[in-house]
Formats: C-alpha cells, sequence, structure tokens
C-alpha cells in the first residue's frame, strides 16, 4: 500500500515538474487559495481620504458619503485645511476626534453590521456633515 502512494506521489511530483510548476504541494487541511485572497482582501484596509474645507462659506467634511463594507478595515485619512481645529464624529465608529488646524489624522475602524450613519463636525455642530453608508 505504501508502494502505491510513493509511486502515485512521486508521478504528480514529475508531471508539475515537466510542467514547469512548483514541485511542493499544500495539505488538504490549508487553506485554498481562494480563501487566502479573501482574507488578504478582508486584511487590507480600505484608505479613504476627507477633506474639510470651506464650500459656499460652509465648512464641510468631502466627500458627504463615504461607502465602506461590513468587516473591512477602514482607514480615513482626516485632512483639515482650514486653520481652526475641526471635529470628525461617526457615531459608534470614530467618535469625537478632533484634527488640528492645517494638519492630517487618520482614523481606523471595521465596521460589523449593515446601518447609514451620519456623521458630523461635533465641535462645530453648524458645520455640513454627511453620511458613512456600510454595506
Amino acid at each position: 500500500m505504501k508502494t502505491k502512494k510513493l509511486v502515485k506521489s512521486s508521478l504528480i511530483v514529475l508531471i508539475v515538474a515537466a510542467l514547469g510548476g512548483a514541485t511542493s504541494f499544500a495539505s488538504d487541511s490549508s487553506p485554498s487559495k481562494t480563501s487566502a485572497k479573501a482574507e488578504a482582501k478582508k486584511e487590507q484596509a480600505q484608505h479613504i481620504t476627507v477633506t474639510n474645507k470651506l464650500v459656499d462659506g460652509k465648512k464641510t467634511w468631502l466627500p458627504a458619503d463615504i461607502n465602506v463594507k461590513v468587516g473591512q478595515k477602514v482607514e480615513l485619512e482626516l485632512v483639515n485645511t482650514l486653520p481652526d481645529p475641526h471635529g470628525f464624529n461617526v457615531p459608534g465608529l470614530a467618535e469625537n476626534i478632533v484634527v488640528s488646524g492645517n494638519a492630517k489624522q487618520i482614523v481606523s475602524f471595521t465596521p460589523t453590521k449593515k446601518e447609514k450613519i451620519k456623521f458630523n463636525c461635533q465641535l462645530h455642530p453648524a458645520h455640513v456633515g454627511g453620511h458613512v453608508n456600510v454595506d
């Protein structure tokens, strides 16, 4: 019985080598290439730049709609182009962040459920806000 397995394994190695492929094989218990790619994608953060600037006389974070996926890490690069500090608040995801004047700050989070969450500047409630759409 061991001889048949050895012959079969040797034949597979020879065929793969003849075709120019690798001669090592993953065991049945290792994750497939497809699931490994899915895991790598899941681990890779979605990077989004959100900029605070003056638009028609109103201080605004843009884009006003931020689209992210459930379970995928998100990195928001908050860029404040104005001289005063401004807040960025997404309840349950990124709360009460303060970005200094003419500065940048990175905020990370991983959404866990589908929802639409309003964001705003908690320091200046009259400023224009937007939404984080989690799909």
